[in-house]
C-alpha cells in the first residue's frame, strides 16, 4: 500500500490475516465436531452392521453432499462445544493444538507481510538515509561556482 491511497477495493494486511485466521479456526471446528459426532456414533452403533450400497454418483455431488454434511455437523455441535473440546484435548490432542499451531501460522505469515507492505512503500528508505548521512556528516561537498566549475568545500570540524 503506497502513501497515497486511493479509494479502491483494497483490503489491508490486517483484515486478510483475521479472515484467514477465522477461517483456520472454523475448519478446525468443523473437523473436531465431526470427529466428535463420529466417535460418538460408533460407541453407539458397536455391533451393528451398516448396509452400505455402493452408487455411481459423480464426484463432484459426492464432494458437495460431504461439505455439506460437515458444515452441518459444525452447526449442530455448537451446543456441545465443551464437551467436544474435552474429548478431543482427552482422546484426540493433536486436532485441537494443529488447528492452534495453524492460526499462529497465519499470525506470522500477518507480520511478514506487514514487514513486505513497508519495504514496498519505499524500497530505497534505508539507501537514502545513509546517502543523507554520509554526504552531511563525512563526505565532501562539491558545490558549483558562479562559473559553473566545481570546487570542493573544506569540511567544517
Amino acid at each position: 500500500m503506497s502513501k497515497k491511497k486511493e479509494a479502491t477495493d483494497e483490503k489491508t494486511v490486517t483484515f486478510v490475516v483475521i479472515s484467514l485466521i477465522v477461517v483456520i479456526l472454523i475448519t478446525g471446528w468443523g473437523c473436531m465436531a465431526t470427529s466428535y459426532e463420529a466417535a460418538q456414533a460408533a460407541l453407539l452403533s458397536e455391533g451393528q452392521e451398516k448396509d452400505y450400497i455402493p452408487t455411481r454418483v459423480g464426484a463432484l455431488f459426492s464432494l458437495m453432499k460431504s461439505l455439506v454434511v460437515f458444515a452441518n455437523t459444525a452447526i449442530d455441535q455448537i451446543p456441545n462445544m465443551f464437551s467436544v473440546i474435552g474429548w478431543h484435548l482427552q482422546n484426540r490432542i493433536w486436532l485441537p493444538l494443529a488447528t492452534l499451531l495453524f492460526a499462529g501460522c497465519a499470525i506470522f505469515f500477518g507480520f511478514g507481510l506487514k514487514m513486505m507492505e513497508g519495504v514496498a512503500d519505499d524500497p530505497y528508505q534505508k539507501h537514502r538515509a545513509k546517502r543523507a548521512k554520509y554526504s552531511s556528516e563525512t563526505g565532501p561537498r562539491v558545490s558549483k561556482s558562479k562559473n559553473g566549475k566545481s570546487r570542493k568545500k573544506k569540511r567544517k570540524r
